[in-house]
This record gives C-alpha cells, structure tokens and sequence, in this order.
C-alpha cells in the first residue's frame, strides 16, 4: 500500500498526525491487492505492488468474496484487465471474473431498459423524478455502464407526487414488495423515505423514494430543491434529469452515512464523482451540507475517499475536516474495518449508534433518538389493529414490539 507520502491533493501526511495508515504487512495480502486494483486510477505506483501480489499465495476465494461483497467485483476486474496483471491470473479465475463482468453489464443494461421506460412514463404525464444512484451514476461519474454493480432502480420525487407515481407504475405492470392497507400507506409516507416496487417480469426493485434518508435522521434534504437545480444527462439518445453535481456528492456521501460505510462501492462512487468533477465548489458543497444538518456526513465521506485513494479534494474541504475532532477518530475506525478479511457484521445496536455519532450536538442527537423509537410506523399496526380513538395505545405497544423484536441482539451484544 502507498505510503502517506505518495498523498495528492491536500497533504494525508499532515493528516497523518491524527490518524495511523496502516501498512501492507498488517493487512492480508487478499486485502491489500483489492485496495491497490481500486487505487490505480489515482495511484499508479500501486500497479507495481499488484504486479508483487499476484506473485504471492493469494486464496482467491476468499478475495472473490470480498469483491462481490463490497459490490466492487467490475472495477476489480477492469483494473486487472487493464494494468497488465490479467495473464498472471488462472484460468478460473479469469473466467469468474469475465463471467461476473458480462453478467453485471447485461443486468444494468436490462435496468437501464426499464428506468428509461418508467421515466418516459412519468415525464408524459409532468411527474418530476430524478433516477439516481444505479445505472445513471454508473454512465455520469464513472463513464461505462458495466463498471458499478447495480441491484435496483432509484427515483426521486417529491412526496406530494408519489401518489400518482405509485399509479404510473401500477399501470405499467409493477407490483408492490409490501400491501399496505390506506392507514399503513398514511404511516408509511410519515414515517418511511421510500416504497419498494417490482418489475412484473423480472422482478427488479426499484425504490420510489420521496427522501433520502429516514425521518429519524435530523438531516433532512429538500427533494424540492434538488430537483430544481437538476441538469439533464443524456443516456444514449435519452435525456434525464440527473442531480447537479455538489448535490450529487453530497447526496453520495449521506448514502454512504445512511448505510454505515459498510461497503468500498459506497467510497468508489464518491471518489469516481471528485474525478468526475474536478473543479467541484467545495465552499458550496459546504453550504448546502450545513443547511441540510448533514456537514458531518459529508465530510466523513470525503474523509475516509482521501484517506483511501488519496485524491485531491475540493478547496476549503480539508481544514473543515481538521475543524471537526470527530472525523479523524470515525475515519480511522471505518478504515480499519475495512482491512478486515470478512466482511463487516454490525449489531443493530452498532447499527444505530453510528448515525448518532454523526448527529452534531446533543440536541440533534435527542432528536435522533426520539424519532427512532416514537413514531408509528406500518408495521405497528400490522401487530394489533385498534380503533382511531385508541391511536395513542399504539406508542407503548410499540415500545414492547422492540424490546421483543431486539432482545436478542441486546443479549448476544452486551455478553
């Protein structure tokens, strides 16, 4: 692994104070090869360390595993085909990967297929969506459809349209992962970010989301406002809105937040989007992080891309990272996590722990707690079903449903 000395951008070594780079003899070989084949873009001296690696005894099961966990497996593969290292692999593997490779290609095209379909759907009848993630940012920040490996189709629309949404894709055959009843439905816009819908054919979800985040995140975005500052991006002969740039950054690195950091995708599309966008007003990806309460978000994800491919960042981001005394500690946990041979396992405890220790203030962390514990949501009235005006018997009953449902993981935590 590239030393802190090879930093571009904004000097890792001055970060290097506060936060231990890891070397290559404290990581498995299985580890450090994938980390170095995502690295080569920015980093070309990591081509001679891949060329060392694949010399070594490497288990290429196990190294397998983590590609296609981390959803990483096309960028591995095209960095091995591309940087000279593809005749050094076995026959198996070459084939593995080639075979992983086309089939992932295929399937973003058959999504592709599909988001074109819906967005023609729904422009025609002046619903403003915005597809993103997916196959979208795969063509917009890393310029080839098959290089990011996609499960689902993202949308965005302001909650005041999801209803004819919801309709549009009724008509078009798509059927919902979840019957709700119309009280569950009321609760579920309340209480949810997005409602999962599947593909008459294939089954392929995709996620009508009228947020992007739950509720009980403080940070709340304007959907309103990302889709006014919208740009179109062509897709073959196809125009799409797709997010402006500094709301698609930020937008990347509160997904990466929401989720845990848990996959090396979730860095790959920050990091393939800086790329994209090197001119990118880092004092006005500031400003909108500040305004949405999800500055600390932001800056993790920055934080841990510079630390991981060790690219330049935007003016004004590296002494907002340094102003913050949470972001190095946060960094170096995720990081080393990331050098473990298995995949990472949360708890749920872990799970909810880690958004509060984004939340800045014990206020907004009040907060969080609050609105992930109080308000009711579907499920809850899928348990007992109790008349309108014994609504308010719901909240302990909803307490006693999570105690029921988390003693278990409560347990194996805490002995």
């Amino acid at each position: 692994m590239p030393s802190a000395s090879h930093a571009q951008g904004y000097s890792a070594g001055q970060q290097s104070e506060k936060l231990k780079f890891p070397t290559h003899d404290r990581m498995s070989p299985e580890i450090e090869l994938l980390l170095c084949c995502l690295r080569t873009p920015t980093l070309p001296q990591a081509e001679g360390r891949v060329a060392e690696l694949l010399q070594a005894s490497l288990n290429w099961d196990v190294l397998l595993a983590l590609a296609q966990w981390h959803r990483v497996t096309p960028l591995f593969y095209w960095h091995l085909k591309q940087g000279g290292g593809w005749e050094k692999l076995g026959d198996e593997v070459r084939s593995h990967l080639s075979g992983r490779f086309q089939q992932n290609l295929q399937n973003n095209f058959l999504l592709t297929t599909i988001l074109l379909k819906v967005m023609r759907q729904f422009q025609a009848q002046d619903v403003r969506a915005i597809p993103f993630k997916g196959v979208v940012l795969a063509g917009q920040v890393y310029g080839n459809l098959g290089l990011r490996q996609v499960s689902d189709i993202d949308i965005l629309v302001e909650k005041s349209e999801v209803a004819i949404a919801q309709k549009l894709l009724q008509d078009a055959g798509f059927f919902p992962a979840q019957v709700l009843t119309p009280p569950q439905q009321v609760l579920r816009l309340k209480s949810n970010y997005e409602d999962v819908w599947l593909h008459p054919e294939s089954e392929t979800p995709l996620d009508l989301h009228w947020n992007l985040l739950p509720p009980f995140f403080p940070c709340q975005i304007s959907v309103a406002e990302l889709i006014s500052r919208s740009q179109p991006y062509v897709l073959g002969k196809n125009r799409l809105p797709s997010l402006d740039p500094v709301d698609l950054l930020l937008v990347l690195c509160v997904n990466g937040s929401k989720d845990g950091w848990l996959e090396l995708q979730r860095l790959c599309d920050v990091f393939y989007c800086l790329k994209k966008y090197p001119q990118l007003d880092g004092e006005e990806l500031l400003q909108r992080a500040a305004s949405y309460d999800c500055l600390r978000m932001v800056l993790l994800g920055l934080s841990l891309t510079q630390l991981l491919f060790q690219h330049p960042l935007p003016v004004g981001i590296k002494e907002a990272i340094e102003g913050d005394r949470m972001i190095p500690t946060l960094t170096q946990t995720i990081y080393q996590r990331f050098l473990t041979p298995t995949p990472p396992q949360l708890s749920l405890l872990e799970r909810a722990y880690f958004p509060l220790q984004l939340q800045p203030g014990w206020q907004k962390k009040l907060a969080y707690c609050a609105k992930l514990v109080l308000p009711i949501n579907e499920r809850d009235l899928e348990s007992i079903h109790l008349p309108q005006f014994l609504f308010p018997l719901y909240y302990p009953l909803r307490l006693l449903r999570l105690i029921a449902k988390h003693t278990r993981d409560l347990k194996r935590h805490f002995f």
